[in-house]
């Protein structure tokens, strides 16, 4: 899949321990999730819909195999990046426990570089980041968070893709369902008559 290749590409191209790209999922769209997505949503959070705009799915992770669940990007980290600035650049995490998942304590995490991921209208669909077992010196986080804007751009875009293809095999079901109940209706009266 392709975001798997994105992530995959980003972690040994920059030489960090874990690269992830999560999507912004909308209270409307949770609805609509497959059953068994929308319970693992729901054990992120204790069984209880966020009273918040969305969640954070992740829906690519480097290495696959990686010991952090989902929650961990949740919270502080990606807040930061989603509400407060289009780039968020951590290190230090560590020292910062009151505002860092044990998770990511647990798993000697230091540094985190997430970038929003945006459409061309502008429209916050997620986040691409990465988040290593050292503290990143200024220059390579400036790098780090160039690169993940430039991928950003490409994956925001395939996004949005999939989410307008999404909303127009949902409307082209509601069409063809809507003409069989039409067809029915007009053949139950006909018969009638």
């Amino acid at each position: 899949m392709f975001f798997d290749v994105v992530v995959e590409e980003l972690a040994m191209s920059l030489g960090v321990k874990y690269a992830f790209i999560s999507q912004l999922v909308t209270l409307d769209e949770l609805k609509e999730l497959d059953p068994t997505e929308y319970m693992d949503l729901l054990d992120q959070f204790g069984g209880v819909v966020p009273p918040i705009d969305g969640v954070m799915h992740n829906i690519s992770c480097w290495p696959g195999d990686a010991h952090i669940h989902p929650h961990a990007f949740q919270g502080y980290l990606v807040d930061c990046t989603i509400h407060q600035k289009n780039v968020c650049i951590q290190s230090k995490l560590s020292q910062k426990h009151n505002e860092v998942s044990e998770c990511l304590l647990d798993q000697s995490i230091e540094s985190y570089v997430g970038v929003r991921l945006e459409t061309t209208q502008g429209e916050i669909v997620g986040v691409i980041g990465i988040i290593h077992d050292r503290v990143l010196t200024h220059e390579d986080g400036r790098i780090v968070s160039m690169v993940l804007e430039q991928v950003g751009c490409r994956v925001a875009n395939e996004l949005d893709r999939m989410r307008s293809e999404a909303n127009l095999i949902y409307a082209r079901d509601v069409a063809e369902s809507t003409a069989k109940n039409k067809t029915k209706f007009l053949a139950d009266m006909s018969h009638e008559i």
